[in-house]
């Protein structure tokens, strides 16, 4: 029990060490918040992936509800304006750890269909908005789209082969309907639900090929 707790405890201070650092960075150089709100996306997913492989099942979603309330906390009383966005209407940074709590119940002991689910929320999602804002899109972008599904497909088939899953020809479909699923549910979302219709798509669509 003591262990846990210091293990959970080492990695709260870890990561909001890291959000507090993001926020001075933000502000000493005048860095746009989609920017460092995108690097606390990709630290965060990065994070959880290693954790599936230190974490006990309690231990991780001990964390992950200690951060869907930190960050309700966070954005009530304005702090991390690295992380919270004024531009838009977007909970994005709460549904995260609850789209990562979701995964954890659902498919904790299914390390191919948990760690699929978490890359697909934390990279394909980045990789959307930054080519969206490439090509100077402020909404979601057909080619941000494009990009979220391209490497959907990457990153599922990525993890077939790390985990040895044959490629046939229903994989295969399993495949390209995960990541279609992924990349439509991810262009309708609003308001920062995609960090929540992502892992549900993700995990629905995996377990039924998988």
């Amino acid at each position: 029990m003591l262990l846990s707790v210091i293990k959970v405890t080492c990695v709260i201070i870890f990561l909001v060490s890291f959000y507090f650092f993001l926020d001075l960075v933000k502000k000493k150089y005048n860095i746009q918040p989609e920017r460092t709100r995108k690097l606390a996306h990709l630290l965060s997913g990065a994070t959880a992936t290693i954790l599936f492989f230190l974490f006990t099942y309690w231990e991780f979603a001990g964390l992950l509800i200690f951060f869907s309330i930190f960050f309700i906390f966070a954005k009530i009383n304005n702090v991390f304006s690295s992380i919270h966005l004024k531009s838009r209407k977007t909970f994005g940074e709460i549904f995260f750890p609850l789209g990562l709590l979701l995964i954890v119940f659902f498919s904790y002991h299914n390390k191919f269909i948990a760690l699929s689910a978490t890359a697909i929320m934390t990279i394909s999602d980045t990789l959307a908005e930054i080519v969206g804002i490439y090509f100077n899109s402020k909404k979601k972008s057909l080619a941000g789209s494009a990009a979220f599904f391209v490497s959907a497909v990457i990153i599922i088939a990525i993890m077939m082969a790390i985990f040895h899953l044959p490629f046939t020809l229903l994989t295969l479909i399993g495949l390209l309907a995960t990541a279609i699923s992924a990349t439509i549910t991810e262009a309708f979302s609003k308001f920062g639900l995609d960090n929540l219709t992502i892992p549900i798509l993700t995990l629905l669509m995996l377990s039924l090929f998988f």
